[in-house]
């Protein structure tokens, strides 16, 4: 049953980052991934990184052209793409992870897109990918994985452009946390509880759940932005949003680890009465902090979706949804949903009614050139907010 709205909508927005140091309890999850085949043109001195292997056939087969030079490192099948560009003037190529750089290129002619316009791989894993250019080498750009390497050409005139991306080994264990905390068994105030995950690409997107007042919140889940501070930069983690309140300086940003795009992770997040906050992955306990302007409040609990600017697309899943407000977890409490259209790019699909399910999708639109999450945070969002 949906219900009448009880509450405004408050921007949370990007500033500083606090880093959490709390140690992470491991369960392993093991990626296997496939190799970027890297190659050498003996004439223009470029090379090309390719997963395709139709492709790899054909730049083996231009013996005298062509070299293969072994594996470059190894990529996921999913996570954050990575688009190659083709100049066709001096057929040299370029990988990005930004939409941006993409769309200020393709304003050249000269640039096209491969793949029609898809992924040539994706960036996953914790081997930075360093990128170079050389202006007097046809323009050339270089990938490497070598930091050695990178320090090297810098020294032989090549310019740094820093790591654009990351790889992996071949078979990656990623380490997450691993415990058995719940709603049910966890006393708080106010709580939710999900099965969360995030898909998408762009500039900046993520998936979190939220616990707020009118004039302050806390939310968790998982980010994925290319703004973000190192070691964060162009990576998904997990982030605590604290926000005091709306003035410059009232708000606090935390990471608890790394995340991956298109996985799926238990997440909760609970406030007590007194504003103390705890965040937990996979039911185990990753950070504990407080928001004074939380406590003693009656506070409403959220599912959110959001990306960074227009064109910035996302898939943000939550499953398996428990809520608690008034310190007691009730499963046969009934429950309404009011969704905030924020943004006309994006739609939520709410199954909350039937299996505790919903999915908020689509593609950021309708902002001002200047505008993003940090200046315009409700504009970029799509809300689905749970009604007693």
């Amino acid at each position: 049953m949906n219900k009448k709205l009880l509450v405004f909508l408050i921007p949370l927005f990007y500033m500083g980052l606090v880093f959490s140091s709390l140690a992470l309890a491991a369960n392993e999850v093991e990626f296997k991934n496939r190799p970027v085949y890297r190659f050498y043109n003996v004439r223009t001195q470029e090379h090309m990184y390719t997963q395709n292997e139709d492709e790899r056939a054909v730049l083996r087969g231009a013996v005298g052209t062509w070299n293969e030079e072994g594996i470059g490192w190894y990529a996921p099948d999913q996570g954050q793409p990575v688009y190659r560009l083709n100049n066709v003037k001096s057929g040299t190529h370029l990988f990005t992870t930004s939409r941006n750089e993409v769309n200020e290129l393709q304003k050249n002619p000269d640039w096209v897109i491969d793949f029609n316009g898809e992924a040539a791989f994706y960036s996953g894993g914790t081997i930075p990918i360093y990128r170079l250019y050389n202006r007097d080498l046809f323009g050339v750009h270089h990938l490497t994985t070598d930091g050695a390497e990178y320090a090297s050409l810098a020294q032989a005139g090549w310019t740094q452009e820093g790591v654009q991306f990351y790889g992996s080994n071949e078979s990656e264990k990623i380490i997450y946390p691993d415990g058995d905390a719940t709603l049910e068994n966890t006393p708080c105030e106010y709580g939710i509880e999900a099965d969360v995950s995030l898909k998408g690409s762009g500039t900046g997107i993520h998936s979190k759940i939220v616990i707020c007042s009118p004039t302050s919140a806390v939310s968790y889940g998982i980010q994925h932005d290319e703004y973000a501070v190192a070691p964060y930069r162009d990576r998904t983690g997990f982030i605590i949003e604290n926000v005091h309140s709306n003035n410059t300086g009232g708000q606090d940003y935390s990471w608890t680890g790394y995340a991956e795009l298109s996985h799926s992770f238990h997440l909760m997040l609970t406030v007590q009465k007194d504003g103390t906050i705890a965040t937990y992955i996979n039911g185990e306990l990753t950070n504990k902090t407080i928001n004074k302007e939380l406590a003693g409040e009656q506070l409403y609990l959220r599912v959110e979706g959001s990306g960074r600017k227009n064109g910035d697309y996302l898939d943000s899943n939550f499953t398996g949804i428990k809520l608690v407000t008034g310190g007691k977890y009730d499963p046969d409490k009934e429950w309404g949903t009011y969704f905030f259209q924020e943004n006309p790019g994006l739609k939520a699909i709410d199954n909350f009614q039937k299996d505790r399910r919903i999915r908020i999708v689509g593609t950021i639109s309708n902002l001002l050139t200047n505008d993003d999450w940090d200046s315009k945070y409700e504009s970029c969002s799509g809300i689905i907010q749970f009604v007693e």
